[in-house]
């Protein structure tokens, strides 16, 4: 492909403030100030209120810094359109590209980046605030001229404190064609009154069952009773779909790699467990010997290995699809960190590893659920055991912090990389760390025990440096607290 020698370069801050934008060409220069309209996984719309120096068809190279952390996702997109300004609240003036080719591993770094707009879109984001609004007492007349001058579908009819008491759409001018004189009619006549509004405080999710349990095709929006936009299904709907491949595509990707991490882990033991029957059956292992080698007790972990890889996932894929109901009681954070300390301790000795318990005095009862909190406080200390080298320190701890309450896991081992710390919480993404003793990882504990906090209706945070060792912290907020 014959690359224009022109290069468009957009900061994206992840807000709606406007970002800088710079268009270079090989003879002229431009800049325009550009902010995120509409992004997909092809491409993005960017509004501006300058010229962009491009036209349709031009090939460019695009770089965009994501935020101060990550690199540039760059790569080759070719301009769609261009549009011109003052064609309505529909038709912003800016520039429209489709990503033809990533460079490098930007394509990930993108869709990561796309999934997090997605996921957290407002109402704010998706609704036209410049939407066409009239009086009950206009005619349908003025009406229409207003929605056919605005190329808009509908106008929101308000009365005289800029409340919404109404809807007129382009069907309901398909039904008035036969009606001599109705155009003249004040618009209050004809319209869709008391319509389902949506409050600007309200998520996107709550608009889109609104609309499809009401099969409604615009909500408008309003804010302290007050019209302040209107929002459309085709707008909705095209994010929903959009949000629903990106995960279709992030899920088939996960399968494939359960797969690989199952067939990986699975081959180990089961290789132990066939090899010693095998020897067993055909006479060329005594049983005494059998027992004096300590077999049975490698095919009994064997078989715990095995075990706890299907527990996990099983656990993943139900955690995921909201089969879990937490059984939520009042939990004493004192006594239940004890009871961890007192289970972990044998083998963190084993390990020569000195494990402490530094719990405050004074802590509230939590409403949660002890076994799955357990099972969160469980991995972050084995993962803690697991990864601290003999003669190390782990700390288990509790604390009160403004309106949360703090659980912490504290060990002074090898610490992780800040690169490494976005994976943590991935499904069967083992980092490069390498434990203590070898131990196998699959990668799924971090990713349970997040969903598991969030579950709780708290979060779970990292802090690590290489050689200064990792704290995790199970932050729960004080309405859990009884």
């Amino acid at each position: 492909m014959a690359i224009d020698k022109r290069e468009l370069r957009v900061h994206l801050d992840r807000g709606v403030t406007p970002v800088a934008c710079d268009v270079r060409g090989a003879e002229a220069r431009a800049a325009a100030t550009f902010r995120l309209a509409n992004i997909s996984r092809s491409g993005m719309f960017l509004e501006t209120a300058g010229d962009v120096g491009l036209t349709q068809g031009h090939a460019v190279q695009f770089s965009m810094r994501l935020d101060q952390e990550r690199e540039d996702v760059s790569g080759v997109a070719k301009v769609r359109w261009v549009r011109p300004r003052d064609q309505g609240p529909y038709l912003p003036r800016g520039l429209g590209i489709q990503v033809v080719e990533f460079n490098d591993n930007a394509e990930r770094r993108y869709l990561d980046f796309l999934e997090n707009c997605l996921v957290n879109l407002k109402i704010t984001d998706l609704m036209d605030p410049g939407c066409v609004d009239a009086a009950p007492t206009a005619t349908v007349r003025a009406v229409v001229a207003l929605i056919r001058g605005r190329g808009v579908d509908c106008a929101v009819i308000v009365d005289a404190h800029g409340a919404p008491v109404g809807i007129f759409t382009r069907s309901d001018l398909v039904k008035l064609f036969d009606r001599e004189g109705a155009l003249d009619e004040p618009v209050a006549a004809h319209m869709t009154a008391n319509p389902t509004t949506v409050s600007i405080e309200q998520s996107t999710d709550d608009a889109y069952e609104m609309m499809r349990f009401g099969s409604l095709n615009h909500l408008p929006v309003v804010e302290d009773g007050i019209i302040v936009g209107i929002l459309s299904t085709r707008d909705l709907v095209r994010y929903w779909a959009e949000y629903m491949d990106l995960q279709s595509k992030r899920l088939s990707r996960s399968y494939d790699r359960a797969m690989s991490v199952i067939a990986h882990d699975l081959r180990t033991p089961l290789g132990v467990i066939r090899t010693t029957n095998l020897m067993l059956s055909t006479g060329a292992l005594d049983p005494q010997e059998y027992l004096a080698a300590g077999l049975a007790e490698s095919i009994d972990h064997s078989c715990d290995m095995m075990l706890g890889l299907i527990d996990d996932i099983l656990d993943i894929g139900s955690i995921t699809s909201g089969a879990v109901r937490l059984q939520r009681v009042p939990v004493d954070l004192k006594v239940f960190l004890g009871r961890l300390h007192a289970q972990f301790e044998p083998s963190a000795r084993a390990k020569g590893i000195t494990l402490t318990l530094g719990v405050i005095d004074e802590l509230p009862l939590v409403a949660a659920d002890p076994l799955r909190l357990e099972q969160v406080l469980n991995n972050l200390v084995g993962n803690a055991l697991k990864y601290t080298q003999e003669k190390g320190r782990v700390t288990i701890g509790a604390e009160t912090r403004h309106s949360r309450v703090a659980l912490w896991v504290r060990d002074n081992g090898p610490g992780i990389a800040l690169a490494e710390q976005a994976k943590l919480f991935r499904e069967f993404t083992p980092l490069s760390s390498v434990p203590g003793k070898g131990e196998k990882s699959t990668g799924l504990g971090l990713a349970i025990a997040k969903r598991l906090v969030e579950a709780h209706g708290g979060v779970i945070e990292v802090d690590s440096r290489p050689g200064s060792g990792t704290t995790f912290r199970v932050l729960l907020p004080l309405s859990d607290i009884q």
